[in-house]
């Protein structure tokens, strides 16, 4: 896959063994901030981390891309689902270049690539719901609640929180003018 140029200086792409190295850092960054959206990483990672996060789906659509705004500012990508036609959109930008506006962008386009060149039938959208942004952001795209769960919240001790799955179809989803479908 080639590079994807969403404007003058935002863009995705395949991530290279240069960009391991700037996850890792960003991912670090964010979890000495106690960052709310990676309440996972209780140490600190490592350059393997990295390496495993971009090599773990190295096939066609499932393959991790970087976001870069001049440089690198998150990870994003489509994986596969549980079943064949659905996929998972996933985008995570450093809390310090995350800002509603390219997180939208960013998802706009993996979505109409989703739907488009990699042929999706469904996707699914995952987040806490205490994460307004993301729940905002799932209701732009046009993604609806399918799921509402309990999971142990494992930055608070004995504490819980509750996790919200999206859902949105092919012929649901309505790109804004000028975006791929």
């Amino acid at each position: 896959m080639d590079t994807i140029t969403l404007d003058a200086s935002l863009s995705l792409r395949p991530v290279t063994p240069a960009d391991e190295r700037a996850l890792v850092q960003l991912v670090d960054d964010a979890r000495r901030q106690a960052d709310p959206l990676l309440p996972w990483w209780t140490e600190q990672p490592t350059d393997a981390d990295a390496r495993r996060w971009s090599r773990r789906n190295d096939v066609g659509d499932d393959r991790w891309l970087v976001v870069r705004r001049d440089e690198t500012i998150g990870s994003a990508g489509v994986g596969a689902g549980r079943t064949p036609g659905e996929g998972v959109l996933s985008c995570w930008l450093a809390p310090r270049f995350d800002d509603f506006a390219t997180r939208e962008r960013v998802c706009e386009t993996l979505v109409a690539r989703a739907f488009g060149a990699l042929g999706y039938e469904r996707l699914h959208f995952v987040c806490g719901e205490d994460d307004q942004q993301s729940v905002a952001l799932a209701g732009q795209l046009g993604f609806a609640v399918e799921q509402r769960e309990q999971e142990p919240a494992l930055y608070v001790s004995g504490g819980y929180r509750t996790v919200l799955t999206f859902v949105l179809g092919r012929g649901d989803w309505r790109p804004r003018a000028g975006e791929a479908e």
